[in-house]
């Protein structure tokens, strides 16, 4: 059964001030998610977000509605068994924030995300991935679990902080 924190659609605007979503889903629940976007808009500051089996934001456009958008600032997205933010055509910005203890931090796809200033560590597959080379993850000026920056194949193979792969724009 697919669950849901909290499900907003077609140009649904939320913001969350000081909130903190922990553990209100099954734990053997893996396709689970505390918030999903679907064509919608999210602003969250100084909230957490924890606890979850599966991903803990889904991001999505819909037939009807624009890309999904998010502003997230100083919040903290963690202890989720699969994606910190599964991204699938939509925009926004995450800043001063943490990311941290999951599969994946952030998964891109078609997407316009800008991440900076944050922290994002701790995963047991990847820091950060985008798939799309026309649509770069932009991760500048983060933390990566080492001051050595995150690891990557192609760029920085002497790192040993969270990995990234793909289109990911780290420096």
């Amino acid at each position: 059964m697919l669950q849901k924190g909290i499900l907003a659609v077609r140009g649904a605007s939320i913001s969350l001030h000081d909130v903190s979503l922990k553990n209100i889903l099954s734990s053997s629940e893996t396709d689970s998610s505390l918030i999903e976007l679907v064509g919608s808009r999210l602003r969250a500051s100084d909230s957490t977000f924890s606890g979850v089996a599966g991903n803990a934001l889904n991001l999505y456009r819909s037939d009807s509605a624009p890309y999904s958008t998010i502003e997230i600032t100083d919040s903290t997205i963690e202890e989720y068994g699969g994606v910190g933010i599964y991204s699938v055509q939509a925009t926004g910005t995450i800043s001063h924030s943490i990311i941290s203890g999951g599969t994946i931090g952030i998964e891109h796809i078609f997407s316009h995300l800008r991440v900076s200033n944050s922290r994002i560590d701790q995963h047991s597959e990847l820091g950060a991935v985008a798939y799309i080379p026309e649509y770069p993850l932009s991760a500048v000026g983060n933390f990566w679990g080492h001051d050595s920056g995150p690891y990557s194949e192609a760029f920085n193979q002497n790192a040993i902080g969270d990995e990234v792969s793909g289109s990911v724009f780290f420096e």
